[in-house]
C-alpha cells in the first residue's frame, strides 16, 4: 500500500484561449483499497488515503454502530492494505446496528457562533492534500474552546469523518462534548455518523439533503451548513449555537 496520499501523473494541459496543448506533470490523491475484518471475517472494503488506517477502521465500526466504545475493540493489527480487529462480545452485528445516542435538549453541549467559524477556518488551512490535489475532502473535531482535537482529509467525504471519530476515540475524547466539521454533504449517512457518535453539533462549507435534515431532527443535532465567511445557515436544533432569551428569541452569546 503506497504511505505517501500525493503522487504525480503526466498529463495533457489544454488551452482552448492560445491553442497550446503541451503535457505538464500534476499532483493527484493516491486512493488504496484496505480491506477492513473483524472477528476473522472481512467486514468492507474501502477505498482510502492512506494515511490513518488505525483510526479509520474504528471510526468506521463507530460510524456503523457496530461498536459504541473503544472498550469493544480487543485488538487491531495493520499489515499492508488489510486491517484486522477483535471485537468483544458485546459488540453489534452487521444487522442490530443502531443509533445509540438521541440528544436531549438539556444534554446539549452549546458552542459559541465563533467557534462555528473557527472550524470552518481549520478546514480550510490545514487542507493541504487539497491545495496541492483539489481532490481531497476535510474533516475535523473541536471542543468548545474552538481547540482541535482531530483533523483529517481523505477522498472520501465519510472516510474524512471517520478518521477524526476514530482518532478522538483512541486518544479517549468524549466525543459529545465535541463538534463535527466536514467540507462534505450533509446527507443522511453522514448526519448518522453524528448521531452514533453522540456528537451535537455538525458543521459543512456545503448544503444538507432532506433527509440528512430530518435526521439530525429526530436526533437533537443542531445542523449547520453554507458556513462560509461569517455567515452560516442552521437548519435544525438552533439552541446549540444561539442562546435562548428570556423573551423567547434567539440570538448568539
Amino acid at each position: 500500500m503506497r504511505e505517501e496520499p500525493v503522487t504525480e501523473r503526466e498529463v495533457l494541459r489544454v488551452n482552448l484561449e492560445d491553442g497550446s496543448i503541451k503535457p505538464v506533470r500534476d499532483e493527484v490523491a493516491v486512493e488504496c483499497r484496505i480491506e477492513l475484518y473483524t472477528n476473522g471475517k472481512r467486514h468492507a472494503t474501502l477505498l482510502s488515503s492512506p494515511r490513518k488506517v488505525r483510526e479509520l477502521a474504528v471510526g468506521r465500526l463507530l460510524s456503523e454502530g457496530v461498536i459504541n466504545g473503544l472498550d469493544e475493540v480487543k485488538s487491531l493489527t495493520v499489515s499492508g492494505g488489510k486491517v484486522h480487529i477483535r471485537l468483544s462480545e458485546k459488540s453489534k452485528t452487521p444487522h442490530t446496528r443502531k443509533v445509540f445516542w438521541v440528544i436531549e435538549e438539556t444534554a446539549k453541549v452549546r458552542f459559541n457562533p465563533t467557534v462555528i467559524l473557527r472550524a470552518v477556518d481549520v478546514l480550510n488551512s490545514k487542507a493541504q492534500i487539497f491545495r496541492r490535489t483539489g481532490g481531497t475532502h476535510a474533516s475535523a473535531l473541536l471542543d468548545r474552546n474552538g481547540e482541535v482535537i482531530a483533523f483529517s482529509e481523505d477522498v472520501s467525504r465519510r472516510n474524512a469523518v471517520d478518521k477524526v471519530l476514530g482518532e478522538a476515540l483512541l486518544k479517549g475524547v468524549d466525543l459529545r462534548a465535541t463538534l463535527l466539521a466536514s467540507t462534505g454533504r450533509l446527507t443522511s449517512d453522514m448526519v448518522m455518523r453524528a448521531a452514533r457518535a453522540g456528537i451535537s453539533v455538525m458543521v459543512s462549507t456545503s448544503a444538507p439533503t432532506d433527509r440528512g435534515i430530518e435526521i439530525a431532527e429526530e436526533f437533537g443535532i443542531t445542523l449547520i451548513g453554507f458556513t462560509r465567511g461569517s455567515k452560516f445557515n442552521v437548519y435544525t436544533h438552533p439552541e446549540g449555537v444561539l442562546e435562548r432569551s428570556r423573551s423567547g428569541g434567539l440570538g448568539t452569546s
